[in-house]
């Protein structure tokens, strides 16, 4: 019995060596996504996410889980437009990514209204040559309150060939 154990560890720590553990794979986590403008950052509350892994060759799994409405405790900003960096720790870029915003929610923290659209630009974030992380910079008008939400998809690319979505969300306040 002991023999099977040693062999078992033996095996997985060679799996780990040669970099052949689909967990470590990049694709195959939801990305960690933080807000910074000055010299403040707030990290993106996980919303609803579908995605996308591979536990051996040729075997697929995809998790889905829904959130309700809720945001992080407000970052004090200053009034008025404010430059924002959206850091979204992945080396593959986004197919497609959407921000939008509400200045209102209910008692629910559900948002009042249509949200607002923002427009945004994205660069690359290089290490040693490397993309490490995507960069989006946008704009936002924050008079009182700003309950920012963004979405994300991306295409599998390390075993599934799925779509893999996922959301965060943001809250400034005009300080």
């Amino acid at each position: 019995m002991l023999r099977a154990r040693f062999t078992a560890v033996a095996v997985l720590l060679i799996l780990a060596a040669l970099g052949a553990s689909p967990a470590s794979a990049d694709d195959h986590r939801v990305p960690r996504v933080v807000l910074r403008t000055g010299g403040d950052s707030q990290r993106g509350m996980e919303g609803t996410t579908t995605w996308a892994g591979s536990s051996e060759p040729g075997l697929c799994w995809v998790g889905h889980g829904d959130a309700i409405w809720d945001f992080p405790r407000a970052l004090e900003v200053r009034a008025g437009v404010v430059g924002t960096r959206v850091i979204i720790w992945k080396r593959h870029r986004p197919e497609q990514l959407w921000f939008r915003w509400w200045p209102r929610v209910d008692r629910n923290e559900v948002p009042r209204g249509r949200g607002i659209e923002v427009a945004y630009e994205l660069h690359p974030r290089r290490q040693d040559g490397e993309t490490v992380a995507w960069v989006a910079r946008l704009e936002l008008t924050v008079r009182r309150h700003v309950y920012l939400q963004m979405i994300g998809a991306w295409d599998d690319r390390e075993g599934c060939g799925v779509q893999q979505e996922a959301e965060w969300r943001f809250h400034l306040r005009a300080g």
